[in-house]
């Protein structure tokens, strides 16, 4: 995937990953989604639910920036080098909420906040590098395709490797 060069790129990119995920997610039975392990220890709706909790955590840094709050980034406790750690942490969080109502729902309400989030953005503080001190100097632009489209490639691409293993 190219780096979009506007809001409304990336808009089309989250679209189209997310369609093929939903479409590659809706063939897999709900039995196979929460038993066999496809990424380490994890479920289909294990990685589901780490989609959920970094569209969410995207979406906290971004809405706390522009409040002028100071959030810890990416979580409390954690640096960017511990990555593996916190990943761990979702999982363990997250590995006994139920599929159907709980991860399901959450996946879908997720998806549209942060979809409505970066709609409501204006397009030049989505390519203004370090326009919120957590972000450094990174554009915000960087993080919603790394929580979203990205992140959904890289979903579906993991999961159909764990289900063929």
């Amino acid at each position: 995937m190219a780096k979009p060069t506007s809001k409304e790129d990336l808009l089309k990119e989250i679209d189209t990953e997310r369609k093929k995920l939903e479409d590659f997610l809706a063939a897999i039975p709900a039995d196979t989604m929460t038993h066999k392990k496809v990424v380490g220890e994890w479920t289909t709706k294990d990685v589901i639910s780490h989609l959920i909790a970094w569209e969410q955590m995207v979406i906290l840094w971004v809405k706390s920036g522009y409040e002028g709050k100071v959030f810890p980034v990416p979580a409390e406790g954690f640096k960017w080098s511990e990555l593996p750690a916190l990943n761990d942490k979702i999982f363990r969080d997250h590995k006994d909420e139920p599929l159907d109502v709980v991860v399901m729902q959450k996946f879908h309400d997720s998806h549209r906040q942060i979809v409505d989030l970066l709609k409501s953005l204006p397009e030049k503080d989505l390519f203004t590098p370090g326009l919120q001190k957590w972000q450094n100097k990174n554009m915000l632009i960087a993080y919603f395709k790394s929580s979203t489209s990205s992140h959904y490639l890289w979903a579906r691409k993991e999961i159909s490797r764990g289900l063929k293993g």
